[in-house]
């Protein structure tokens, strides 16, 4: 419990001297580099998740799958015209 209260007053503390840092507001365009990146990393993380064998290495593909559709959104949204 006290790791978890020291980590928690950390993130109060560094949220206090630079309270910008965790709004997504703030994040700047990447540019077109980051949404292919982040397109190939998808590729690749279903890739994993198709081709997992056992049961730890399809929860680490479903992470990484997860992880690559956030930021899939993050750094594509400027580009998909809905």
């Amino acid at each position: 419990m006290l790791k978890k209260n020291t980590l928690v007053n950390l993130l109060k503390i560094i949220d206090d001297k630079n309270p910008n840092l965790f709004k997504q507001d703030s994040v700047q365009s990447r540019g077109g580099w980051a949404c292919a990146w982040a397109t190939l990393l998808l590729v690749g993380a279903i890739v994993g998740l198709v081709a997992c064998s056992t049961w730890i290495l399809c929860f680490f593909a479903v992470l990484s799958c997860a992880a690559a559709i956030n930021s899939v959104i993050d750094n594509c949204y400027q580009y998909i015209d809905l």
